[in-house]
């Protein structure tokens, strides 16, 4: 749920990444790369259904100008990484996307920690097909709580967040995260074990 975003990171004349258009292969797309879009449309249609916010309760605005630029880098590499790690666990070959993610297996345990599936977070985060417009929403700094002069680009559905950070508090997440990580997985095993004993079956992570 957290990204490193700075203004030295992306480029203000425009993405870096490639375009949505982009995210459509010229050759045919293999049997787990159709299944995982597939089951990335599905959550996306779960997460339309029951997790949709009124407009009018929805935090922060529509991104315009280099925050626009910034949040459309931001889906699109999203996108295009995760359909970039399932082809590359395929036979093939290496695939190669400018997007880069620091710490993606770190933060992808800590996601399903969390109980978000690969293809959920892309369905949130990630840029859709024929999207040619971010559905993030910003909450600048003017707007958002604390000092530090972050700024906040929401999910649609509101359920997660891209934060930007100064250097060194992002050297100092990467630090605590692997530990932060394996607190979350405990956690979520533990709520699993008294759920089992309770008989129940939706842990909960509600003490971490």
């Amino acid at each position: 749920k957290a990204s490193h975003v700075s203004q030295d990171a992306i480029p203000t004349g425009g993405s870096r990444f490639r375009t949505s258009k982009s995210l459509r292969t010229k050759r045919a797309a293999s049997p787990a790369v159709r299944n995982f879009q597939k089951n990335v449309k599905h959550a996306q249609l779960l997460l339309n259904a029951s997790s949709k916010v009124a407009e009018e309760n929805k935090i922060g605005e529509p991104p315009q100008g280099w925050f626009r630029d910034m949040a459309l880098s931001l889906q699109t590499g999203i996108a295009s990484e995760a359909v970039t790690k399932v082809r590359s666990s395929c036979s093939d070959g290496p695939v190669f996307t400018e997007f880069k993610a620091a710490e993606p297996d770190l933060f992808a345990r800590a996601r399903a920690a969390c109980g978000i599936s690969p293809a959920r977070y892309v369905a949130t985060m990630g840029l859709q097909e024929g999207q040619a417009e971010p559905s993030l929403r910003l909450v600048g700094t003017s707007a958002a709580s604390g000092k530090s002069g972050a700024f906040f680009l929401l999910s649609p559905d509101q359920q997660c967040i891209a934060k930007s950070c100064t250097v060194e508090d992002w050297n100092t997440l990467l630090k605590i995260l692997p530990a932060y990580v394996e607190r979350l997985e405990d956690a979520r095993k533990q709520a699993g074990e008294r759920t089992n004993r309770r008989g129940s079956n939706a842990p909960e992570l509600s003490d971490v």
